[in-house]
């Protein structure tokens, strides 16, 4: 097993948790969307995961589809990681733009 692997699978429970920061979940997602083990191994703790919660809320869904319920997981992560390096770029650029105007305010003082 890769490194790489053991980093993500060390991750799942947190990503199912939602407790994974905008870059570490879409890594997170990345990675399991091209690595079979690891989308292997995060579909059964999912499943884990899954019944546990409805143990605790006492309810029951026999006809869950879990691994539908897991690729929504993954693409709702996958569209707000999306929207947080759309937002990332921006303010990247709102801080070399600003940058830019302080180098060239200075230019023309001196």
């Amino acid at each position: 097993m890769e490194i790489r692997c053991s980093k993500i699978q060390g991750e799942i429970e947190a990503f199912l948790a939602d407790k994974l920061n905008g870059v570490e979940r879409q890594e997170f997602v990345d990675h399991v969307r091209g690595c079979k083990l690891c989308r292997d191994e995060l579909e059964v703790y999912h499943v884990i995961h899954s019944v546990v919660n409805q143990l605790d809320n006492n309810t029951t869904e026999e006809d869950q589809d879990y691994i539908k319920s897991l690729e929504k997981k993954l693409n709702d992560s996958d569209n707000a990681g999306k929207k947080w390096r759309r937002t990332n770029k921006i303010i990247t650029l709102v801080g070399v733009v600003g940058i830019g105007l302080i180098v060239a305010g200075i230019l023309l003082l001196l």
